[in-house]
């Protein structure tokens, strides 16, 4: 018996809730890509469900005029891939043939996904969208040289003014097709057309703000120590980390031994020493070094390791976690009714508290942005952004009441001394 549809109106419609706590309706489809809608009962909404059902009835019947036979194509080993001549589809194929897009598949982003796959995502839903809504021509079909600027213009507004994020991820895509066209002097540099677009701001994320102490609070008033719940907290809070790396955390990447200080003193210290997976597309690779305060350290101490496990966090099968799975564990841990921390507050935002409150201490900018293994301090500053908020208030309240602040915190580090 088929299962009944969750919108009887529109068949294939149904609900998702997105990572800010947002309700967003999608169409899905056998054979197709999930299409995100715009909100149920807007004329918007009526026209996206139309192109949904349009574009199923009509992919068997597309029209590919020039035919170029590309033996080998990447996405099909070993046979013929029928592609139009310098169209986006031929670009595409290429891309993938490219050191530029080998170089992709090392990077990934905080949830674990590789910037390939993210890529690959956008430009495979752009090659089936319709360069004109009344016409059946795709943009995957269409001649590179001959796509007229104002087409493409229509179509990143179009995105925006439903998805503004996903809009520039989605230009960001086709100009890696673009990229490949002038390679191969199909068109001239100055004939890309993406050059021309009228392009808008990305938003600001409303996701991963630093937590409030008060969820601080809560979260470890219902974690104790020992529990994968407390120790992922402890390990984002204590090192910064994204979900990608703290997931493959363990006692192999742990250090002890002694370090010879600025001063000329021998110190013994423990730390933690791990390469970036963000960073990993490069040869030597982006090295964190942090050394273990007293807080990470009780939290390390208190894990009960079982033998054979190689990761501090480890499943209830026995597994080390799957980056997917331990932000679906942190946002069960965050949602339990003695927690209830809102949505925008999960694993990722740690690493925003991490880099606030290092702000608030007054670490310095480099060291900071060192310490969350970014590679340009604008990275670290939009981690810092609620910080900036605040100080620029007390600036003005300072102003207005003619006081002076003196701050009474030191900005040297202070390492674990172990005896």
């Amino acid at each position: 018996m088929a299962r009944a549809h969750a919108f009887p109106d529109y068949p294939g419609v149904s609900t998702k809730i997105d990572r800010n706590g947002v309700t967003r309706y999608r169409f899905r489809a056998t054979g197709a890509k999930d299409t995100t809608l715009p909100d149920m009962g807007s004329p918007e909404f009526v026209k996206a469900y139309q192109d949904c059902l349009t574009a199923i009835e009509q992919r068997s019947a597309r029209v590919v005029a020039t035919v170029l036979e590309l033996p080998n194509s990447p996405r099909v080993p070993g046979k013929v891939s029928p592609v139009g001549k310098k169209t986006f589809r031929h670009a595409w194929v290429l891309l993938q043939a490219s050191t530029d897009w080998a170089d992709l598949k090392g990077s990934c982003d905080g949830n674990g996904r590789s910037t390939q796959d993210y890529n690959r995502g956008h430009i495979e839903h752009f090659l089936q969208d319709r360069v004109d809504p009344e016409f059946y021509l795709t943009w995957g079909d269409a001649p590179m040289a001959d796509t007229d600027a104002d087409l493409l213009q229509d179509y990143y507004d179009g995105i925006y003014r439903t998805f503004k994020t996903k809009a520039h991820h989605r230009l960001v895509a086709i100009r890696k097709l673009y990229k490949v066209a002038v390679r191969q002097r199909w068109i001239k540099r100055e004939e890309d057309r993406t050059k021309f677009l009228e392009t808008k701001p990305k938003p600001k994320s409303k996701a991963n703000k630093p937590w409030k102490q008060e969820f601080i609070d809560r979260f470890c008033a219902k974690y104790p120590l020992g529990t994968n719940a407390r120790t992922a907290f402890e390990l984002a809070y204590g090192l910064g980390g994204r979900k990608a790396d703290l997931s493959k955390l363990g006692p192999h990447h742990l250090e002890d031994g002694k370090r010879t200080m600025p001063d000329g003193s021998v110190r013994h210290i423990q730390a933690i020493r791990w390469t970036a997976g963000k960073h990993k597309k490069h040869a030597e690779g982006v090295e964190l070094f942090h050394v273990i305060d007293d807080r990470l350290a009780e939290a390390l101490a208190a894990i009960d390791m079982k033998p054979g496990q190689t990761t501090f966090l480890w499943t209830q099968q026995g597994k080390p976690f799957t980056v997917a799975g331990l932000g679906t564990r942190m946002g069960e841990w965050c949602q339990h009714e003695d927690v209830a921390i809102p949505a925008g507050y999960r694993l990722h935002a740690i690493r925003s508290t991490f880099a606030v409150e290092a702000g608030r201490k007054q670490v310095p900018l480099p060291v900071i942005q060192k310490g969350m293994g970014h590679e340009n301090p604008v990275q670290t500053l939009h981690y810092m952004r609620q910080m900036e908020v605040e100080l620029a208030a007390m600036e003005l309240v300072d102003a207005k009441n003619s006081v002076s602040r003196h701050s009474t915190i030191t900005t040297t580090p202070k390492l674990r001394v172990v005896a």
